[in-house]
């Protein structure tokens, strides 16, 4: 296996042990709070990982079956994945974790209608909350459709 594979496997082992830990934790509300988003960082880096992998298998039933999820979600995830591999600027936000997988599948509809809108979407996905992004990703597409009707 690849670079990274040894480190992967040492971070998940880390994650269990955090996870049996935490029950036994007190925290005060801001440490909670900071806790809650490293793991919430953490899901997105890992949901970059899972979009990229599962692009390149392109089985959702595999899919769907190793993450818990259906296959019509599954499709979803491929998709998405296979539109950031295309996007320069958002392969780069997943991988940093800035933008999750439902953040990045919102882009990535609107990308295939507006594909210069990546940029902007992937700062509103940084800023605000993913309700904020599917209106701003719908008035971008509304806004592109009308243009293809002129053109």
């Amino acid at each position: 296996m690849g670079m990274g594979i040894d480190e992967l496997r040492r971070v998940v082992g880390l994650l269990e042990e955090a996870n049996f830990a935490l029950a036994a934790t007190v925290m005060s509300r801001a440490e909670t709070e900071q806790v809650l988003g490293w793991y919430a960082r953490a899901e997105r880096l890992a949901a970059d990982g899972t979009a990229e992998l599962s692009a390149r298998l392109g089985d959702a039933a595999k899919l769907a079956r190793v993450s818990g999820t259906s296959v019509p979600q599954a499709r979803r995830v491929i998709e998405t994945g296979r539109v950031v591999a295309g996007s320069p600027v958002l392969a780069e936000a997943m991988r940093c974790g800035d933008v999750s997988v439902a953040q990045a599948g919102e882009i990535a509809r609107t990308a295939e209608v507006a594909p210069g809108s990546v940029g902007e979407l992937v700062d509103v996905a940084r800023a605000e909350s993913l309700q904020a992004l599917r209106e701003r990703a719908r008035s971008v597409r509304l806004a592109a459709e009308d243009l293809s009707l002129i053109h």
